[in-house]
C-alpha cells in the first residue's frame, strides 16, 4: 500500500485548460487524461490525498461525481480547496473517506493543504504538500526553511505523486526548485 498526493483536478472547469495551458481541448478529454494517469500509478488499496480543487460543481452533480471518483483506484481523502463548493458531508457521500480544511497532518509527518501560503505558519523543516498555484512552481524552500511541494496535476504530468517521489524531491531537489532561504554572507 502506497500513499499518493495530487491537487487541482478541476473536474468540469470549462476554462482551466486555457488558464493553465493544459493539453486538452475539452474537460471530457481532460478527465480521460487525468483518469488514465491516475490509474496507471495508483492501485486499488493505495491511499490518495487530494489537496483541494476537485471541482467547481455543487450538489446537483453529486451522482456524476460519485461515479467518476469510483473510476479512480485507491482510497481517497480530500482537503477542501477554494473551488470545492459542496458541504464536507457531500464529499463523503461521493466517496471520500475523510474531508479536511484547511490542512491535515499526514501520519508520516507531512502537512497537506491546498494553499501554499499556509507554509508561512509552519515550522522550519516541515514538509508541506499543496496545490493551488497550478504551474507556477514545482517545489520551493521558504525563507523559514519549509519545504513546499506542489503536488498539482499541472506540474506532475497529470498523475498523483507517490510518497517515494515526494521524498526524492525533498531530499534531492528537482529542476527549477526555488530556494528562498536567506543565505549568510561569507566573511
Amino acid at each position: 500500500m502506497t500513499d499518493f498526493f495530487t491537487s487541482d483536478l478541476h473536474i468540469f472547469h470549462e476554462k482551466i485548460c486555457e488558464y493553465c495551458d493544459r493539453p486538452y481541448a475539452t474537460t471530457e478529454k481532460m478527465w480521460r487524461g487525468i483518469k488514465k494517469g491516475w490509474n496507471e500509478v495508483v492501485e486499488k488499496d493505495d491511499i490518495v490525498w487530494i489537496a483541494g480543487d476537485l471541482t467547481l460543481k455543487r450538489e446537483p452533480h453529486k451522482n456524476l461525481l460519485s461515479k467518476m471518483l469510483a473510476e479512480l483506484k485507491g482510497n481517497k481523502h480530500l482537503i477542501i480547496g477554494n473551488h470545492d463548493l459542496m458541504h464536507p458531508r457531500d464529499y463523503e457521500d461521493i466517496g471520500f473517506l475523510s474531508v479536511h480544511y484547511p490542512a491535515v497532518w499526514h501520519s508520516n509527518g507531512y502537512m497537506i493543504g491546498h494553499d501554499p501560503a499556509l507554509a508561512e505558519a509552519l515550522e522550519e523543516g516541515t514538509i508541506y504538500l499543496c496545490g493551488h498555484q497550478h504551474n507556477m512552481f514545482n517545489s520551493m524552500i521558504t525563507p523559514k526553511g519549509v519545504h513546499v511541494v506542489n503536488v498539482g496535476v499541472d506540474v506532475r504530468d497529470f498523475k498523483p505523486m507517490s510518497e517515494t517521489q515526494v521524498k526524492k524531491v525533498v531530499y534531492n531537489g528537482e529542476p527549477g526548485q526555488i530556494d528562498n532561504r536567506k543565505t549568510k554572507k561569507q566573511s
